[in-house]
Order: structure tokens, then C-alpha cells, then sequence
């Protein structure tokens, strides 16, 4: 063909594969200068193909672009998108382009108009009926993930003894916990001691779901069966807390007809596997119960331990359903380790079996093992990375916050992980934009691209809006699912970096942020002592008024929950 380049195979010429994508970009950056529009649009369509071929877009596993040619893969794809402007870089791309800021109001401008959520006279009735109990108040927590129950736990537990001050017991009694985070950990030992029923019996019933014929009521007689079974029964609790599978608690709600605190962090429909994941009829009966559970008032007790997530249900449900975004507080962690710290020249490399943070890992290390080489001579820092896929055995929360640096790789929009090490004082080392914009949206739980079709339906019924306080005009400026749904590189870039704001990573301040694998290791080498502390200061404040503020909804939320007089 004209020019050599007749089709996408053409992209596997025996040539360098960044050099044969940068050549197609300096001649597609020729023709937009001269105003070929032809030709223009032809090198757009061939260095589009190629790079979804050679990149492994769009999870760019070998995208390792700005490394070998200092240009970013998102440079590229910002010039793609255009057929008159050209932008350097991404960064003066963002800097011509601001997107609108975020949107963040307080959980008290998401409760329901009229509720008593909050207020002195439920505080009142509280210690009232608190006091009056024959023993300690039992606490059912039916809960997938291990990390994020130990978390809620210790929310609820805190926000507990900061109203009693010991002077009535709080338990738990954990169902249906998968120990898999915390597993060889202390943390571990204390879930299992108080797990009433095993994670095997809800994967046995996700994987029943799977098949053929199956509707809500499956569900629905499972849960009735764990509501009485067992000495206590989840019956029995004082409160009933309802976690993940978030999908799950609507129907334990028509069940249980008390108070229940509803919480979560993924997408709501995280694990909704009927049909495998696909739009079905039993999709339609969910949704009207989640209907009945918000017109019921039931919804009034939920939180979200993400902001992301809360604008994701908003936006499915026509923004008429609004959660309170009350975050992970990391309580369980000490300010620092008890255990001996680590040399600081050990960096803790966090772990992943997600291909494309793999091959990231793989390719860093080697970076920093040709750089510790060339440089072992001059009087800056060493730098040994400690990679957790490396070694022998788990590490535990405390051993992590025994090194004073870690590298984190965004996964999804919110890891657990992320605020158990800001908690301990660990100085995180993060992907600023565009880097994060690689892997933070190719996500299964969030309903990134990863996602079933289900975690981003839309129901047909309307809802009543359920915050006191209504966004602003306009609000959400963008898509909540479009970005995430129908990918492509030149495509949904002002929607990415909308939606990015609202994720944990761009939220906690005191984060050190970095562009590649050169800025990173010379961040890491060039670290000092001063600095080090002027980061743990900020992430101590900002941390100090996060769990200020969450605790109070924990409490308000308590007060509501407390049932004095649980069933027979």
C-alpha cells in the first residue's frame, strides 16, 4: 500500500515497536502542521490500531512508551483526538483543558430530608436503651472482604466506646467473611474466633446463582435460612450491619423489618452473577427491591466508603439516590510499627497478580538495578526495592508500616490497603496523571472494563431523591459509565480525569506522586529525613480530621440502629 502502511498488521514490521509508533506520530504530527487532512486521517486510524496491538490497550501491559522515547502513550492519544491542535505533552493538554472540579459535600448533606440521623434526642434514647440491656450488644456484620470488615469494625467499635466509654461491651459476630487479606495475620485469628458462618456457604450460593432459572428468591431463602440459624442467630443482634455483596442487603432489610446500618465500597452490584453477569429479567426484580428499600426509608442508615462509588449510584439511579461518602479510617493501625523499622533504603513494592501491574513491576526493577549500577559510586541513597510477589509468605499490616516507603500501584478507584498504610505513617509513592490513568480504570468490582455488563445497569423505575442537599445544576458534568463502557484511547479522556478526583488517590493529601519510573526512583534516592517528616505531619492532620468526621456519622448511625428488643 501507499507509504507501507496498508493495515494493522503492517504494525508488526521487523523494527522496534516504539520506534515503528513513533515514526507514525512524527509523520501523522507532519500532516495535521501542513493540513493534510487525508493523510492526517489515515496515520490517526493506522497509529490508533497499532498501539491497541503493540500496547495491549487498554490495560497497556507493554506500554513502556515514555520510558524508551520520553514521550507518554496519553501524548499521543490527546493529539489523536485532535485534527488542528498540538499539544507537547499531556500536561499542557490538562493545563489548555482544565475539567470541572469535583464535587464533595459533607455526609450530613446526603442524609434524607426529616431524618433524626444526628440529633440529641436519638443520642438520648440511646444511652437509655443501651444502658437497660442485660449484657454486651451484639453486632452482626455480614461481610465478604476481611480487610474492609476488620475496618468497619473497628469504626463501629471506636464510635461505640467513645459514647460509653467501656461501660457496655460491643462484639461482633462476622458471617460470611472470605479471610484471604489478613490470612497467617493476627487480624485473621480474631475474624475467625467470632465467624458465625463461613465464606464457602455464600460462594456456594453466588455459584448456584450462575445457573440457569435462578431468581431473587434463592437469594432470599438463603438469607432467611442464616436470619434464624445458629445460637445466637444474626437474629439475635442488638445491630445488624450489612456489608458486601452489597446487592444482598436490600433483601436481608424486607427480611429483617428493624433499623440496619447498609455499607459498601464497590459497585453495588459487585457480584450480582445471575445469568453470569449479564442483563436479565432478575436484574429488574433487584432493582425494584432496591426501589422498596429506599421509598421504605430503609436507605437512611447506608454510607459509602468511597466518593467514586457514591457518584456511581447516583448516576444509575437518575441522581436521585445519593449515599454519604464516610471513608476508611484505618483504625486498627498504630501511628507506627511496634515491630523493629526496616532499613531505609528498603522500599516495600506492593503486591499484585494483575498482569499489567506485573509486567510494570518487572520492567521497574530492572530499571532500578541498571540505575543502583551506574550510580554505585555516587553518595546519594540506595535504593532496594522489596517486591511482595517475592516472597515466601503474606505480610502482615504492622510489617508493612515497619518501612518508612512504599510503592503503590492504583488497582481500583479505593484499596483498603491504601489508607492501612497511610495510617502507620508509610510514605506512599503513587502514579500522578496521566501514569494512573493505565490501570486505575480497567477494574472488575468498580465497574471498570473489567466489569459485567450488570455493575453499570440503569433501573427503569424513578427514585425520590433521597440527600437534604441537592447537587449543583449540571451535576455530574459527564458520564458516569460511558468512560468505562465503550473504551477507546482517544475517546472519554476529559471523563477519565473528571472521575479520577473522586477516587482515594487524588483525595489524600501527602502522597508523593510520579510521572515514570525515572522521577520515582529519584524521589525514592533523594528522600530525606526533613522530607519524610513534613509528609507524615500532612497525612496526620488530614487522617485526624477524616476519622473526626466519620465517627460522627458512625455514632448518629448507631443511635438509629440499636434495637433494645431484638427477635424471640
Amino acid at each position: 500500500a501507499k507509504h507501507g502502511i496498508g493495515g494493522s498488521e503492517q504494525c508488526l514490521v521487523e523494527v522496534a515497536p516504539y520506534a515503528f509508533l513513533m515514526l507514525q506520530y512524527s509523520l501523522m504530527s507532519a500532516f495535521k502542521r501542513l493540513g493534510n487532512a487525508a493523510m492526517l486521517a489515515d496515520f490517526q486510524s493506522q497509529l490508533t490500531a497499532c498501539m491497541e496491538i503493540l500496547i495491549d490497550l487498554p490495560f497497556h501491559t507493554y506500554d513502556f512508551l515514555e520510558l524508551a522515547w520520553n514521550v507518554s502513550s496519553f501524548t499521543l492519544a490527546v493529539n489523536l483526538m485532535q485534527d488542528s491542535t498540538h499539544y507537547e505533552s499531556f500536561e499542557e493538554y490538562m493545563r489548555l483543558n482544565p475539567v470541572p472540579p469535583p464535587y464533595l459535600p459533607t455526609w450530613s448533606a446526603e442524609i434524607p430530608r426529616g431524618s433524626t440521623l444526628g440529633s440529641l434526642e436519638s443520642q438520648r434514647r440511646l444511652v437509655e436503651a443501651t444502658l437497660s440491656l442485660p449484657g454486651p450488644v451484639r453486632v452482626s456484620m455480614l461481610h465478604l472482604h476481611d480487610a474492609t470488615a476488620w475496618d468497619d469494625w473497628h469504626s463501629l467499635r471506636t464510635a461505640w466506646v467513645s459514647m460509653f466509654n467501656g461501660a457496655v461491651e460491643v462484639l461482633p459476630m462476622f458471617y460470611f467473611t472470605r479471610l484471604a487479606g489478613l490470612r497467617g495475620c493476627s487480624e485473621e485469628l480474631e475474624i475467625r474466633k467470632d465467624l458465625h458462618a463461613p465464606f464457602h456457604a455464600l460462594k456456594d450460593l453466588l455459584n448456584d446463582l450462575r445457573k440457569e432459572g435462578r431468581d431473587l428468591r434463592v437469594a432470599q431463602d438463603f438469607l432467611q435460612r442464616w436470619w434464624t440459624d445458629g445460637e445466637p442467630a444474626m437474629r439475635d443482634a442488638d445491630i445488624l450491619f450489612c456489608g458486601e455483596p452489597v446487592w444482598l442487603c436490600p433483601l436481608l432489610d424486607r427480611i429483617a423489618g428493624r433499623p440496619m446500618l447498609m455499607r459498601f465500597n464497590m459497585a453495588i452490584l459487585d457480584e450480582f452473577i445471575y445469568s453470569n453477569g449479564t442483563v436479565s429479567p432478575v436484574l429488574d426484580e433487584w432493582w425494584a427491591e432496591f426501589h422498596g428499600f429506599v421509598e421504605r426509608g430503609s436507605a437512611a442508615l447506608t454510607s459509602i466508603g468511597t466518593r467514586y462509588t457514591v457518584e456511581q449510584v447516583a448516576y444509575q439511579t437518575g441522581g436521585a439516590v445519593r449515599f454519604p461518602y464516610v471513608p476508611f479510617l484505618g483504625l486498627s493501625m498504630a501511628p507506627r510499627s511496634t515491630l523493629e523499622l526496616r532499613p531505609r533504603h528498603e522500599v516495600l513494592l506492593f503486591q499484585t497478580n494483575l498482569p499489567p501491574i506485573l509486567a510494570f513491576k518487572r520492567v521497574l526493577k530492572m530499571f532500578a538495578s541498571s540505575m543502583a549500577a551506574d550510580t554505585s559510586g555516587e553518595d546519594s541513597q540506595a535504593v532496594t526495592l522489596v517486591d511482595m510477589n517475592d516472597l515466601s509468605r503474606g505480610v502482615c499490616r504492622p510489617e508493612m508500616g515497619a518501612y518508612e516507603a512504599a510503592i503503590l500501584l492504583p488497582h481500583n478507584p479505593a484499596p483498603i490497603r491504601l489508607i492501612d498504610l497511610y495510617a502507620q505513617g508509610v510514605v506512599l509513592y503513587v502514579p500522578g496523571e496521566p501514569l494512573i490513568h493505565k490501570w486505575i480504570w480497567a477494574n472488575r468490582p468498580f465497574g471498570g472494563f473489567d466489569g459485567m455488563p450488570v455493575y453499570r445497569s440503569m433501573p427503569t423505575q424513578a427514585f425520590t431523591n433521597t440527600s437534604s442537599v441537592p447537587p449543583p445544576a449540571g451535576h455530574p458534568p459527564f458520564s458516569g459509565t460511558a468512560y468505562v463502557a465503550r473504551w477507546a484511547i482517544t475517546q472519554h479522556i476529559p471523563d477519565r480525569r473528571y472521575w479520577l478526583q473522586y477516587t482515594e488517590w487524588e483525595l489524600m493529601p501527602g502522597l508523593e506522586r510520579f510521572a515514570g519510573m525515572p522521577e520515582l526512583l529519584a524521589k525514592l534516592r533523594g528522600r530525606s529525613v526533613q522530607r519524610v517528616e513534613e509528609l507524615r505531619e500532612t497525612m496526620s492532620a488530614y487522617l485526624q480530621a477524616r476519622r473526626a468526621d466519620a465517627l460522627a456519622w458512625w455514632r448518629a448511625a448507631l443511635a438509629e440502629a440499636l434495637v433494645t428488643s431484638p427477635e424471640p
